[in-house]
């Protein structure tokens, strides 16, 4: 009688195993660990995410994974940043503060207020425009401009704590 036991309960494992995989990949979902600390407070270093593959072009808010290649070598980096402005958005950064379409933005998840300048600039046709949390210590699109919406790898689809 507990072979029978724990046979059934190993094949009920194994089934989860399966359907959990399956669901993995029928979403399109990926593992990823955040390593630097561009999304602070957002995001902390060491934290594991669970990244979902867009469906569509990101929107404004999102904290999307995406892919660039390294300047340093010939492999392709992620990064992880929270999308500013989309397609046809036109971006400043002055003062402070950030506008986009001339509307200056609430942003109660930033570390502090960017120090640098961004003069008007519209994002073009299939771009998003992305900002570390984290203003002051980000490499995103202040430094490497807008970036190509087939870059985008995917948004957060969980994080600890949502």
């Amino acid at each position: 009688m507990p072979v029978m036991i724990l046979g059934a309960i190993a094949g009920s494992l194994v089934l989860v195993a399966v359907l959990v995989a399956v669901a993995w990949l029928v979403l399109g979902l990926n593992l990823v660990r955040v390593e630097g600390s561009a999304m602070e407070p957002t995001l902390k270093r060491g934290t594991y995410l669970i990244i979902r593959r867009a469906a569509t072009a990101p929107a404004r808010g999102e904290v999307v994974a995406y892919r660039l290649q390294d300047p340093q070598s010939t492999r392709e980096l992620m990064f992880l940043h929270r999308v500013i402005a989309v397609e046809g958005d036109t971006l400043e950064v002055r003062g402070g503060r950030v506008r986009i379409n001339g509307t200056e933005q609430e942003e109660p998840y930033i570390i502090e207020p960017p120090k640098y300048e961004i003069q008007r600039v519209q994002v073009g046709p299939g771009q998003v425009y992305v900002l570390g949390d984290n203003r002051n210590n980000s490499a995103d699109s202040h430094t490497r401009g807008p970036v190509p919406v087939e870059r985008v790898v995917g948004v957060i689809f969980w994080r600890p704590g949502i």
